[in-house]
């Protein structure tokens, strides 16, 4: 049998809080007052099932745990989750096809669907450029300074850098004010 991802959330939320080993209070307060203690309540007990895209990302960072495993039953990878596959049409995709998905590395029904949407195939492209860009540039910085290994680095991150902005993807650095 198949259910939404939002019909587990309330219940992976306290999973991951309780190993954080957090209270509904403590977490309330670890989120700074965003989120009540009895609106963390409500979610884990299932009488509210919708949050913000900022609040889970909030909750994942407060629980140091990616944002996935709220999302999507990762802990039972051959749940089934339905899921609309095209206009009116709803399927059931295991869950760890799913968080897959999620994370950018598989299309939508898991390894090897056969037509990737054009934007399927640019987000794809794109995050995979970016995930390169940053392998690179660990590597650069871990390279010590005038040496061959940092030299070859840094035209490898140079010609990344123009894959990326071909692909208009922003690489402007940008720090939080407070």
């Amino acid at each position: 049998m198949s259910e939404r991802a939002s019909a587990g959330f309330g219940r992976r939320l306290a999973k991951y809080r309780k190993l954080a080993g957090l209270s509904a209070r403590e977490l309330s307060e670890a989120l700074g007052g965003e989120m009540s203690r009895g609106v963390i309540a409500n979610i884990e007990s299932g009488r509210k099932t919708d949050i913000t895209i900022d609040q889970l990302i909030a909750l994942a960072w407060a629980l140091d745990v990616p944002p996935v495993v709220l999302a999507l039953p990762v802990d039972e990878p051959y749940r089934a989750v339905r899921t609309v596959s095209s206009p009116g049409e709803l399927v059931a995709v295991r869950s760890w096809a799913l968080a897959k998905w999620f994370e950018g590395k598989d299309e939508p029904g898991g390894i090897g669907s056969p037509d990737p949407t054009p934007a399927g195939a640019f987000t794809r492209e794109m995050m995979s450029a970016i995930a390169e860009y940053f392998r690179t540039e660990d590597g650069a910085a871990r390279s010590p300074e005038g040496t061959e290994d940092r030299h070859v680095r840094e035209l490898e991150l140079r010609g990344q850098a123009h894959t990326l902005r071909q692909l208009k993807v922003d690489m402007t650095p940008h720090f939080m004010a407070d």
